[in-house]
């Protein structure tokens, strides 16, 4: 939990290059605010050395584009927002439980975490998408906690998340809605 503009974005970075140099991770996901999405590719591109990695910034791509840039294994890592990655994954994995996206949002809230975890896993096996690093912008927005309703977006993202076998989970909010 750092500040708005205390440079979270290099921060998480610059942990995805340390970890990709050192042979830790191969494929990251950045997941950002909207607002911030453009921010995130601009810092890419300001603070990572040229031509030594390919990603997607996402903005303005459309579900297929999105989907394509997670697969593909050129592609070092992606830059998406919280509402594209939550919907995309939903869509993959209706596709394959054969239901719509929102009875498997559903289903997915009926089951554990434990079980969630596992369907995310096979999910990502499934449709070769092989990310080991997670970070996520103003994660705080995404928290499932005792007396709140989860989300389905925070049911997917942690599902995700545990399946990362490195997670950033930063926030400039350290108490949600305060």
């Amino acid at each position: 939990a750092q500040g708005v503009g205390s440079g979270k974005s290099v921060i998480g970075l610059s942990a995805f290059t340390e970890l990709h140099s050192q042979g830790k991770v191969k494929k990251g996901i950045f997941c950002v605010p909207s607002v911030v999405q453009q921010q995130m590719h601009a810092e890419a591109l300001r603070f990572l050395e040229p031509g030594q990695y390919k990603w997607s910034s996402g903005t303005g791509a459309s579900r297929e584009e999105r989907i394509a840039a997670l697969k593909d294994p050129e592609n070092h890592f992606s830059i998406t927002t919280h509402q594209s990655l939550r919907d995309d994954l939903l869509y993959l994995g209706a596709q394959h439980a054969g239901m719509t996206e929102a009875a498997l949002a559903r289903h997915l809230d009926s089951q554990t975490p434990a079980q969630r975890q596992e369907w995310m896993k096979g999910l990502m096996e499934r449709e070769g998408i092989n990310a080991d690093y997670l970070m996520v912008d103003e994660g705080h927005n995404l928290l499932n906690r005792e007396g709140k309703e989860n989300s389905a977006m925070a049911n997917t993202l942690d599902a995700l998340s545990a399946n990362a076998s490195h997670y950033v989970n930063a926030t400039a909010d350290p108490i949600k809605n305060d």
